[in-house]
């Protein structure tokens, strides 16, 4: 949903999802946050993203990690079948 907002119509992809999440499991700046509260913090109240993330921005680090990990994973098939896809284009 950030990205579709957020990123300018080329790099709106899903190696642009990739990216964001990688980008969530590296170590907060501000003690006791991760990156992913830290995201969510800069959104306004209403934005949808923050809404759909409801118990999610008060879990532990742990376990968001674990999340995102799985995302990563579950995206991984995606981009593989993406990377495939190119090669036999060219």
């Amino acid at each position: 949903m950030l990205v579709v907002e957020f990123c300018p119509p080329e790099k709106r992809h899903i190696i642009s999802v990739f990216k964001l999440l990688q980008d969530l499991l590296a170590p907060a700046k501000t003690k006791g946050k991760n990156q992913f509260q830290t995201l969510m913090e800069l959104l306004p109240e209403e934005h949808k993203a923050k809404w759909m993330a409801g118990a999610a921005l008060n879990t532990g680090e742990q376990a968001m990690l674990s999340v995102i990990s799985t995302a990563m994973s579950r995206l991984n098939t995606f981009l593989d079948s993406e990377l495939e896809q190119s090669a036999t284009r060219s």
